[in-house]
């Protein structure tokens, strides 16, 4: 496979994280979630607008002893984030600070991938730009600490800088 750009190599970056992280959740075996996971829920817009069918990745920061968090919005651009464990689909973060990365691959061109095809079967690309899709461990542009129940988060994206 050819990579033809930084956008395309990100998008295929986060898949394939995405996609390794589900595969750890979905190992099997007697797991437990881990305890006080607090709820974390919200809406996110771009440039005011709800932003539909994107995935979110919490990476808990550097000092946050927890494993992360998942979430895709819905076409308002509601959330609710779900532990990485993935256990029983627990909802909720571990207390602590995490860095946020979005994402929202489509066709080339911008089209939603149609129904009943995967990103690879039309060789999708990431939509959003590079601020908003890549982590900077060192810069986060979005970050959110978790301390108590964490509900009506607005995250506010812009595609420019």
């Amino acid at each position: 496979m050819i990579v033809r750009s930084l956008h395309q190599r990100n998008a295929l970056y986060t898949l394939l994280v995405i996609t390794t992280l589900f595969g750890l959740g979905c190992s099997g075996g007697q797991r437990k979630a881990p305890a006080g996971l607090l709820p974390v829920s919200g809406k996110v817009t771009i440039d005011g607008n709800p932003a539909a069918f994107v995935t979110m990745t919490f990476t808990p920061e550097r000092g946050t002893n927890a494993m992360g968090g998942y979430a895709v919005t819905d076409k308002d651009g509601l959330f609710k984030v779900k532990h990485l464990s993935n256990v029983n689909n627990q909802e909720g973060l571990e207390p602590g600070t995490y860095n946020i990365v979005f994402s929202k691959l489509t066709a080339p061109g911008g089209a939603p991938i149609p129904e009943g095809k995967t990103a690879a079967d039309v060789g999708a690309v990431e939509s959003l730009p590079h601020h908003l899709s890549t982590l900077n461990q060192d810069s986060p542009l979005y970050s959110l600490r978790v301390d108590a129940a964490k509900t009506n988060v607005e995250l506010p994206l812009k595609t420019k800088r």
